[in-house]
């Protein structure tokens, strides 16, 4: 039972978080446009942590992982992108955007528990998101 939940939260807690993001800003916000913003900067910050992958290239551990992963480990595009969502939202609600943030860091410390990350990656991921999400939720004024 453990097993299946660090699994949930390691594979799918990402799309229930960007799924109820993105309502909270269509009611909250009340714009489509303010989901439109939202979805967008997840996605470009998904595509820049893929990339990363390729530059920096570092091999996933070498355990077996009931995560099946075959591209590069660094950094957690997972974690990025829940960072990423922390902090678009700590800009309007500090609390939910700390919870993102807490969040992320969980679903992080699934990822190496069951095998799929080094902790590095993990802190490089949350790095870039928060980075990246700051300067979407500026220039993109979310």
């Amino acid at each position: 039972m453990v097993d299946l939940i660090l699994v949930f939260i390691a594979r799918w807690l990402i799309f229930v978080l960007v799924f109820l993001i993105s309502l909270i800003s269509f009611v909250k916000w009340g714009r489509f446009a303010s989901v439109f913003k939202v979805l967008t900067a997840v996605l470009v910050v998904d595509i820049i942590a893929e990339v990363l992958k390729y530059v920096f290239n570092v091999a996933r551990p070498a355990v077996s992982s009931p995560l099946i992963v075959f591209d590069p480990a660094f950094p957690s595009a997972h974690t990025a992108v829940v960072a990423a969502l922390g902090a678009i939202v700590f800009r309007r609600h500090k609390w939910l955007g700390f919870l993102l943030f807490i969040l992320a860091l969980l679903i992080g410390w699934s990822r190496v528990v069951l095998g799929a990350h080094y902790p590095v990656d993990i802190v490089g991921g949350f790095i870039l998101g928060v980075l990246l999400g700051t300067c979407f939720a500026k220039c993109l004024k979310v």
